[in-house]
């Protein structure tokens, strides 16, 4: 008797995705997030930026002590910090390397674009454009 193996795949759709990208994505989703939509999409969007904004939170900490590092105390306020001119394509080499960073492990389930027509959702060609590059949503 030949032993069969049956091979069992799980398609695991690997979402990668920058900093940057949930930077320019979260005010999209928070609109949507506002949105009337079907009950799984709503916990889906609420899902995401719950993650989204975690990982925001920690790189504009990061982005902070970046300021402090090629920044100087303002004259109005002690407290807040502004980049020297001298330092500035430092600060930018650095924030865009912050930006380029890749979230380990970010999974989300995208909303079919059908679902966001059908409510009615009032998003920039941007904005769509955006979600659809990274892949928070899909078309057919």
């Amino acid at each position: 008797m030949e032993n069969e193996k049956k091979e069992t795949t799980k398609t695991i759709e690997e979402n990668r995705i920058t900093l940057g990208a949930l930077q320019l994505c979260s005010s999209p989703l928070q609109t949507l997030a506002s949105a009337k939509l079907p009950v799984k999409n709503s916990y889906w969007v609420a899902k995401t930026l719950d993650r989204i904004k975690k990982e925001l939170d920690r790189s504009e900490k990061l982005r902070i002590e970046l300021i402090k590092k090629y920044g100087k105390p303002t004259e109005e306020n002690g407290e807040t910090f502004q980049v020297k001119d001298e330092c500035i394509e430092d600060f930018q080499t650095e924030f865009k390397e912050l930006l380029d960073i890749e979230v380990d492990n970010f999974k989300f389930t995208p909303i079919p674009l059908q679902v966001l027509e059908k409510a009615s959702i009032e998003l920039s060609a941007i904005e769509i454009g955006q979600l659809c590059k990274y892949g928070f949503v899909k078309g057919d």
